[in-house]
């Protein structure tokens, strides 16, 4: 039974250490990676030849696995001002009333606005002040009941007022 579990012992202890072993395989390949990708990075900006003289390419290699194990530097960047566009406010009043055979308009009543609170009164006034003769049968003595949209659209800068 002792020979068992030194066995396990010894079959656990090869797949950590191969384990490991891979790992540090794995990272020693993307360190070389990372440190290639710095080198393209610096020859696409322009930066080869920077220590030019006896030792520089010696120097500029250190420089790269330096800028390889720092990573690249955050700084924040001025952000522009952005320019908002004007918008617009849209919507409708919904207006209820009755019309009689002389143009008059009575029981006028709102039954719905989008968005709400902002032209509900001057929809009303709106649909009081039109001219509605000859539009109702005189035979229709108690008048007619009609329902009117009233759609409007503010220019943001008019808002501003």
């Amino acid at each position: 039974m002792l020979w068992l579990r030194m066995l396990i012992c010894v079959l656990i202890a090869s797949v950590v250490v191969l384990t490991m072993a891979a790992v540090g395989v794995r990272w020693f390949y993307d360190r070389d990676q990372q440190e290639e990708s710095a080198a393209e990075f610096i020859e696409q900006v322009g930066l080869t030849g920077l220590f030019d003289g006896p030792g520089g390419s010696e120097r500029e290699r250190d420089a790269r696995r330096e800028f390889v194990r720092q990573g690249p530097q955050e700084r924040e960047r001025p952000t522009p001002a952005v320019e908002v566009p004007e918008r617009e406010i849209t919507g409708f009043v919904q207006v209820e009333f009755t019309v009689f055979p002389d143009g008059r308009v009575d029981e006028v009543e709102v039954v719905g606005a989008r968005p709400e609170g902002i032209y509900e009164e001057q929809a009303l006034q709106q649909v009081e002040a039109a001219d509605y003769t000859g539009q109702v049968s005189p035979a229709e003595e108690d008048g007619e009941r009609r329902t009117e949209i009233v759609e409007f659209t503010v220019p943001a800068s008019e808002m501003e007022r």
